[in-house]
């Protein structure tokens, strides 16, 4: 299990994702837990790829592949929709014989966040066997969790950013407590489940503003 987190501010996008990696095909078993699961697509885009490493590490090149300058955010999430399916069916003629392919752990999963066409956005593909989805928002503050569902980790990050809706605060103290919320949102998962945690990199686009792409201490 990842966690990752992206969410839509006012002129930008925050995204976030823990380091921790593990192999759910093999018991779980620690793999690393300093892993960059957010790539930099474009100088505004970035992606981060959860589930399978092996399946969404080829969902994130094929879209790399796919991604046009030009291209709007419908577009951009038609292709992840394609491209998370590219990975994990490149990953099942090599699974061994004995793992069930309908188990929910097997599957690709890619977050998307950036600017678009000069419109902020987010956008989520998960595909499994039996589990698909796309998700695209483009609405203020609209965010996107995935990991730790079981964990209402996505109720726990969005009541540590409801002030931010009403707040009337500068665009730097405003990734600041993003970043906080974050790491509050990704320990509080992994205290209650082990296969979530380590280093936390964080990556900010803005239509105006810098590119930032750094890790939470």
């Amino acid at each position: 299990m990842s966690m990752g987190i992206v969410l839509i501010f006012p002129g930008g996008v925050f995204l976030a994702a823990d380091g921790r990696q593990s192999n759910p095909i093999r018991g779980n078993k620690l793999i690393s837990d300093s892993v960059s699961k957010i790539e930099k697509i474009d100088s505004k885009l970035f992606i981060i790829h959860l589930g399978i490493s092996q399946a969404s590490s080829v969902s994130a090149k094929d879209f790399a592949k796919r991604y046009k300058l030009n291209d709007d955010p419908e577009k951009l999430k038609t292709k992840l929709e394609t491209s998370v399916s590219i990975g994990l069916h490149s990953i099942i003629p090599r699974l061994s014989p004995d793992i069930d392919i309908h188990n929910p752990a097997i599957k690709s999963i890619l977050l998307l966040g950036g600017i678009a066409q000069q419109t902020s956005f987010i956008a989520g593909a998960l595909y499994g066997i039996d589990n698909k989805s796309t998700i695209c928002e483009t609405s203020c503050y609209k965010n996107i969790v995935l990991g730790g569902e079981e964990l209402n980790a996505n109720t726990f990050f969005n009541k540590k950013c409801e002030e931010l809706i009403h707040g009337q605060i500068s665009t730097d103290e405003l990734v600041q407590k993003l970043i906080n919320a974050s790491r509050d949102t990704i320990r509080m998962a992994e205290k209650k489940d082990k296969r979530i945690g380590g280093k936390i990199s964080y990556a900010v686009a803005q239509i105006n503003g810098p590119t930032i792409f750094n890790t939470i201490k």
